[in-house]
């Protein structure tokens, strides 16, 4: 992921930024291929020699620079205030969006979202991290799907990436980050108030 300014705009104590964001493009045909179009089915069914394939096929494209990416230009507004600079959140007409993680399959695991709750405007993309540690003496190997609610309404929150939806290996002890990107549509209706994204693990079988 990338991030260049574009334009800076300065008013008294306030400044305008732009920034032109670089990110991967999860449903590039180059990386739906690699990853059988996202197909739940057909991912279960790959062996471990296989899911390692895709990855190594998958950093040797970012190696290259040849991964597919989207670009985007979002505008942040500051304002200089005694101790420093902090952001303008303009949250007139944003829909919170809330995250929790399920672990009722997979107890071994401590699973953290950070952030816990973001407000978006129809339009915008959002980052989520999800932490995961493996408390127990076993490795385990992980994928996660997604619940959104109000369920009527999922259609209009997208997921864009997500690194969960390959099965991932977790050592003992060991914690891992994964960061998806999701979008909220410009279609939303108004009608749309909240959304509750919940990221439910499971254990994959060996």
């Amino acid at each position: 992921m990338e991030a260049k300014p574009v334009a800076t705009r300065l008013s008294g104590n306030r400044a305008t930024v732009s920034l032109k964001l670089m990110l991967p493009d999860a449903n590039a045909p180059e990386i739906r291929t690699l990853t059988r179009n996202w197909d739940e089915t057909a991912l279960d069914a790959l062996s471990d020699s296989e899911r390692a394939d895709i990855r190594r096929k998958l950093d040797e494209l970012h190696e290259r620079r040849t991964l597919p990416v989207v670009e985007e230009q979002e505008t942040f507004e500051l304002v200089k205030e005694t101790g420093g600079s902090h952001l303008v959140l303009d949250w007139g007409g944003a829909i919170p969006v809330r995250f929790s993680a399920s672990t009722a399959k997979t107890p071994a695991l401590d699973v953290t979202t950070t952030p816990a709750e973001i407000r978006a405007k129809p339009g915008e993309s959002f980052r989520v991290t999800v932490r995961a540690k493996n408390v127990s003496g076993d490795e385990i190997t992980t994928r996660v799907g997604h619940r959104i609610a109000p369920e009527a309404d999922a259609n209009f929150l997208a997921l864009l990436q997500c690194p969960l939806l390959l099965p991932a290996t977790i050592k003992p002890g060991e914690t891992k980050e994964f960061v998806s990107e999701s979008l909220l549509l410009k279609d939303t209706p108004g009608r749309v108030t909240a959304f509750r994204v919940t990221y439910e693990f499971a254990s994959e079988r060996r």
